[in-house]
């Protein structure tokens, strides 16, 4: 929390310890978008960032007006290492890790497409058919903000539940991580 205030961040809430579980806390980054950091009390019970398993969170994408500023603030925040890369005639910002690899990229930070949307984070979970997953989630009262596409080595879509919270789906493709 330290390190995200001194980088022009916001903290949320007191960080709080949930025993024998970590420690937890709400923080905004200056384009106001809301990260949850936690620290594990366990590392052994970290599960987060299961790639390739269909229902596990794989992926996370900050879309922003300022990917520049995000990069900057989370690489001093939490230690990301932001590698560039252009994804469709834009820069997309592969977010990797400490002490990882560039293909073990965690997620990305693109520019919002719509001005007046306000920074977000959109996680994204591993599905065994875009398609079939979209379809199904229309059955249940979901719409599609971004219908399933061929991306990198996979298919994704973004879909917003009845509530209204915003989510992606990836897919995959030839045993490629999610």
């Amino acid at each position: 929390v330290g390190r995200a205030t001194a980088a022009g961040g916001k903290a949320l809430m007191p960080t709080l310890d949930i025993p024998g579980t970590g420690l937890f806390n709400h923080i905004a980054d200056p384009g106001g978008a809301i990260l949850s950091p936690f620290q594990v009390a366990d590392p052994e019970r970290n599960n987060w960032g299961i790639r390739g398993k269909e229902g596990h969170f794989c992926w996370s994408e900050l879309m922003c007006q300022d990917p520049a500023q995000a990069a900057d603030f989370y690489a001093k925040t939490v230690g990301w290492e932001i590698q560039e890369a252009d994804f469709h005639g834009m820069t997309y910002r592969m977010v990797i890790p400490p002490g990882a690899k560039p293909d073990e990229a965690q997620g990305g930070i693109m520019k919002m497409a719509c001005e007046d949307t306000p920074d977000a984070w959109i996680p994204y979970v591993g599905v065994a058919s875009a398609d079939e997953t979209v379809a199904k989630a229309r059955e249940l009262g979901a719409t599609v903000a971004c219908e399933p596409m061929d991306v990198g080595a996979g298919r994704a879509a973004m879909i917003t539940d009845p509530q209204g919270a915003l989510f992606g789906i990836y897919e995959a493709k030839g045993g490629a991580a999610c």
